[in-house]
């Protein structure tokens, strides 16, 4: 916990630069494992290899469900340009309107 809030206004507050969180991942990566004093009066291990697989894990799956998404973003978005460039051409009738407050 100590080492993220440690790192809390370098790395994960205001703008940062592109590749910033894989500076936080090595650095991570680079320190040693440490033994935690846990809750129940016993000591647990942290290992850092193991944190950042689990970090890199959890990044997989949120670009993953990001691309899914986007692979979305054309589709609903093709009445609205369908509306547009009818506009622009000057055949607009109230049935595309209508039709285009129904989006799915």
């Amino acid at each position: 916990q100590s080492f993220y809030t440690n790192r809390m206004g370098t790395h994960f507050t205001g703008s940062n630069y592109y590749g910033r969180a894989d500076d936080f991942l090595e650095e991570l990566l680079l320190t040693p494992p440490s033994v935690v004093q846990l809750p129940n009066d016993e000591q647990g291990l942290v290992d850092p290899v193991r944190l950042v697989e689990l970090v890199l894990k959890e990044r997989e799956k949120v670009a993953s469900e990001w691309l899914e998404l986007s692979l979305d973003v054309p589709k609903s978005h093709n009445t609205i340009k369908r509306l547009q460039l009818n506009k622009l051409m000057g055949r607009v009738d109230n049935s595309q309107i209508q039709e285009s407050n129904s989006f799915e």
